[in-house]
């Protein structure tokens, strides 16, 4: 008895020691696991609640993959801060709306969009839906939606890997679909892996695995990362055609969501979520900081940003500023575009 209550003594005295310490030794994490800091940008200020009402009040926003998760979280502090919010996802939207409007601090205008973004014709469907609509100006474009590896159901419809469909292909969809829709000015904010630091394959490999030449290897992991980078080469090469929108890339850092729930087993995710809450960001946390990231006027230094858990500007891998690479994965999207 003597030795469990020991035992118990110290688990106790870890969790008093260590926990308190967690968000603190995280921050030193993301530090270390990140790519170089970006100085002409620099930190992103953290404001408060009435100068996010002066940036974002009046304003038009879409949120994708609003529904839930992040982009749950970044749609309910839009509408905090006054902006008019429409999200697209795939159910659970009409509660979102709810909240929505009991955050709202004016005559704000919600709506949800009901599409499955993972297939080229649900991306056009989207996009043909906002293009029909009255008023359908954007000032913000908030991307959020993405997917782990599905071991059991890796690929989409379309034949294309369901990781790089739904993170990079759907991302290419909207930003090009709705381009006559953003505004001059416009900021689209893309949720993903920006920043950082990763051991990428070579690029023949890369190319290979994104044609679907080459199957992703064992549990589909490294499609995350060749998927995160692809995502931010898209980002510069969007702003090489679109010179009166900014584009921002982010990590989210650790936030409680489902996500991963496509690759793990139901018990193992219950335990990696349950270990998560000790340092997890909650939605509503997640979205307050990207709407401190979305309106910050340190965009303004450069028309593409990438910035950390810890609001830092940093680069982003080296090969998303490869122009090569970059016209390679603009073209080969656009063919997966006008195929799907």
């Amino acid at each position: 008895m003597a030795r469990y209550g020991l035992c118990a003594l110290v688990v106790v005295l870890l969790a008093v020691t260590i926990v308190p310490a967690l968000p603190t030794l995280m921050a030193w994490f993301w530090k270390l696991a990140s790519t170089a800091i970006d100085p002409t940008v620099g930190t992103i200020d953290r404001v408060e609640p009435d100068v996010l009402v002066s940036r974002f009040q009046g304003k038009a926003a879409l949120v994708v993959g609003g529904t839930k998760g992040i982009g749950r979280g970044i749609a309910i502090a839009l509408a905090k801060a006054g902006a008019h919010v429409k999200i697209v996802g795939r159910s659970g939207g009409a509660t979102v709306v709810e909240k929505m409007k009991a955050a709202a601090i004016g005559n704000q205008s919600f709506e949800v969009l009901s599409h499955d973004l993972a297939t080229a014709a649900g991306c056009r469907r989207l996009i043909n839906e906002l293009k029909g609509q009255p008023n359908s100006r954007l000032d913000f474009l908030v991307l959020t939606v993405g997917v782990w590896p599905d071991l059991g159901n890796p690929n989409t419809t379309d034949g294309i890997n369901r990781v790089f469909a739904i993170d990079v292909l759907a991302r290419f969809h909207v930003i090009t679909g709705l381009r006559p829709l953003l505004a001059s000015g416009a900021r689209v904010i893309s949720v993903l892996g920006s920043t950082t630091y990763m051991v990428l394959p070579s690029i023949d490999t890369i190319k290979e695995t994104i044609t679907g030449q080459r199957l992703p290897g064992k549990w589909g992991f490294d499609m995350l990362s060749i998927a995160a980078v692809s995502a931010d080469t898209v980002l510069q090469q969007a702003a090489a055609r679109m010179p009166n929108v900014t584009f921002v890339g982010t990590q989210p850092g650790i936030v409680a969501t489902d996500v991963i729930r496509s690759t793990f087993p139901s018990w193992l995710a219950d335990i990696l979520q349950t270990l998560m809450k000790a340092v997890a960001l909650t939605e509503n946390q997640a979205g307050e900081l990207h709407a401190n990231i979305l309106s910050s006027p340190n965009l303004a230094r450069r028309q593409v940003v990438y910035v950390d858990p810890n609001l830092q500007a940093r680069e982003a891998l080296r090969l998303a500023y490869d122009s090569d690479f970059g016209s390679w994965l603009w073209t080969t999207l656009e063919g997966m575009a006008a195929s799907g």
